[in-house]
């Protein structure tokens, strides 16, 4: 009995140091994870009407998700703008979690902007960016503005009408064309009534060949549209030339050819534009502004009897044909 006595008060030491170690390592665990836990979370900002590419970068740099969960109209809010967030400005939250956002489609209704002056391309971006659309285009000549030019537009500008609505537009197609009489240039060489064309200013269609003989190779035997026929100054004429058939084809042709053009000595840059002419189709081989002395090479090909043309400025200045 007397040696449990004399054992008892270090017993009872022994079990107070061991609840206090106990608790001196739970209130450091806690206090560990506490301050952990506190830098892992952060604030959430205040997001509303603020530009979602705005709120995108500062919910990045916090290390928050950003998920949009829908978009509505509001009147007050602008497009692309939040509306509403969950959590809510102030909340306290881990990083990594989402950050759900509404986002404003703008005003349901907007003021119809003016197109008036404006080209057709430049409308139809000007509407896509208020939310309407083009609706029916009506064309015209008109002699004062340029080839796609709106020139009126309903509903007017400046009335309200809903998104997605779609305006119709007046579209102008520039002056109304010059006619002219057909000339003909039947019986002539090729090479002339090429000439005669752009003296005409009526422009060369695709050149189909049949042999013939009995007449000067390169004669044009028909004309389309016809002599004295109404057309429209720069519209394309299609011939058909005779060529004399040759008894034997020549294996020794080449299948290309190789074409110079070299535009003359000056101080001026001239446009330039190359066509090549076969029986079915018609080719820009080069159109394009060249510094005086510069050459165009290009290669022709053999297939099929080729009609080269060269515009200077817009006016012919040389032919060469390829058989």
């Amino acid at each position: 009995m007397r040696s449990l006595r004399t054992f008892a008060p270090l017993l009872k030491w022994v079990i107070i140091g061991v609840v206090f170690v106990l608790a001196a390592g739970l209130s450091a665990y806690l206090t560990v994870n506490f301050l952990v836990g506190r830098q892992d979370a952060v604030i959430v900002p205040d997001l509303a009407g603020k530009d979602v590419v705005y709120a995108l970068e500062i919910l990045s740099d916090l290390g928050l998700n950003t998920k949009v969960e829908g978009v509505e109209f509001d009147p007050q809010v602008p497009k692309n703008h939040i509306i509403l967030q969950n959590p809510e400005p102030g909340s306290e939250i881990k990083k990594g979690r989402d950050v759900r956002l509404i986002l404003s489609k703008g005003p349901s209704t907007v003021a119809t902007p003016r197109l008036t002056g404006v080209s057709i391309i430049n409308g139809r971006l000007i509407l896509e960016e208020n939310g309407l659309c083009a609706g029916k285009l009506a064309r015209v000549y008109d002699c004062d503005s340029q080839k796609g030019m709106i020139l009126a537009q309903f509903p007017a500008p400046s009335k309200i009408v809903d998104r997605g609505s779609c305006i119709d537009l007046l579209v102008s197609q520039g002056p109304s064309p010059v006619k002219t009489t057909m000339i003909d240039v039947t019986g002539l060489n090729l090479s002339k009534a090429m000439l005669n064309l752009d003296m005409a200013h009526l422009s060369l269609g695709t050149i189909k060949t049949v042999f013939k003989t009995g007449l000067e190779n390169e004669t044009v035997l028909r004309q389309n549209p016809g002599a004295g026929y109404p057309v429209v100054l720069g519209e394309e004429v299609d011939l058909v030339v005779s060529r004399h058939r040759k008894s034997a084809i020549d294996i020794s042709k080449p299948a290309v050819s190789l074409f110079r053009y070299r535009a003359p000595t000056g101080f001026l840059n001239q446009h330039v534009k190359i066509l090549a002419s076969r029986p079915t189709t018609k080719i820009t081989l080069f159109d394009d502004y060249l510094k005086p002395g510069r050459s165009v090479w290009l290669l022709i090909d053999r297939s099929e009897p080729t009609t080269v043309s060269i515009y200077v400025d817009g006016s012919l200045a040389s032919m060469e044909f390829f058989d």
